[in-house]
């Protein structure tokens, strides 16, 4: 299952439909390809979950969110 990561207004990347993300797993951002860190930033509501993952590089990070639904929350590990 195919997904899509596109950078929003505030220079935040938005991952789009999709599997969820794993730990270690390389995407393609506007300035190449990166591998995800193996731990990610999880904050879980009632319907949905938040994960965002800091991806850094030498001027800082980037971060990667992504929206899941609410039964996805600590999925993988």
């Amino acid at each position: 299952m195919s997904f899509t990561i596109r950078l929003d207004q505030t220079g935040i990347y938005v991952k789009e439909g999709g599997a969820p993300l794993l730990p270690g797993q390389r995407v393609l951002l506007c300035d190449g390809l990166f591998d995800l860190p193996q731990h990610c930033e999880e904050r879980a509501g009632t319907e949905l979950v938040v994960r965002e993952w800091r991806i850094p590089v030498m001027h800082g990070h980037y971060l990667l969110r992504e929206f899941l639904p609410a039964e996805w929350k600590g999925w993988p590990w």
